[in-house]
């Protein structure tokens, strides 16, 4: 019944599985890009823990171990579960690996030539801009995404040579990002409305309804992403730095 269906879409959104949810109920909006929100929920709350009870000096060794264990246990013909509902853990493992030899001084050779980390931004922007990549495998595919995006997340935070991004507006972006990625369908979808009901008024041509929805998205994307993150994200990060050793 639609009662029952309500009911397991709000326990699967609030207990960590909007991925589950969002395959099984297709929702649209807001609701169908909480997936990969959910996706590092799960990450968090299953390697914290884990990770705790394991010696520092074998950290590096257990999550490469876990890396290429998920990732074969992905890619295998028995696992349609996993690949249904986009766990895709392997992203997040990666990411550690690569956060763990930066801190241990590892990868400096990738900081030996000014053109390594132009060869890593290129090959990203081919991969978003191309079919270059496109291949009918997702184990090749995926695991090309995985090492890319590892690296490339790696270059420009670690690796970029002195380029500074100072713009303070372009930076507070960047604080409010979580904000901007939520909410920016809402935005969207209001923009969307409205616009196309004065259309319907003839008040717009076409041309400028579509240059004005995007504006519009954007400003009310940012305005609420602001709001958001001094009057409710800021109460839980400053709750989370007193829990912080």
């Amino acid at each position: 019944t639609k009662a029952k269906q309500e009911e397991e879409a709000l326990v699967l959104t609030m207990f960590f599985l909007p991925n589950v949810f969002s395959h099984l109920y297709h929702p649209g909006g807001i609701l169908e890009i909480l997936w990969s929100i959910g996706i590092e929920e799960q990450f968090y709350l299953m390697i914290a823990p884990l990770l705790f009870f394991i010696n520092k000096r074998k950290i590096l060794f257990v999550l490469s171990l876990l890396t290429i264990g998920y990732f074969i246990m992905y890619h295998t013909a028995t696992s349609y579960f996993l690949k249904q509902f986009r766990f895709m853990y392997f992203y997040l493992f990666f990411g550690g690996i690569i956060a763990i030899l930066e801190v241990n001084g590892k990868l400096e050779f990738l900081k030996s030539h000014r053109v390594i980390p132009l060869i890593i931004i290129s090959i990203t922007l081919l991969y978003f801009v191309t079919d270059f990549f496109k291949t009918d495998s997702s184990l090749l595919y995926n695991l090309i995404s995985t090492v890319l995006f590892g690296f490339f997340i790696h270059t420009i935070a670690y690796n970029n040579k002195g380029l500074e991004i100072k713009n303070k507006l372009i930076n507070y972006c960047g604080t409010i990002s979580y904000g901007i990625y939520m909410y920016h369908v809402i935005a969207m979808n209001l923009t969307v409305f409205v616009f196309l009901k004065l259309q319907k008024m003839s008040l717009f041509n076409d041309v400028f309804t579509i240059l004005f929805i995007n504006i519009m998205t954007f400003v009310i994307t940012i305005i609420v992403a602001h709001l958001s993150y001094n009057y409710f994200e800021s109460y839980f990060l400053n709750l989370k730095r007193k829990f912080r050793t």
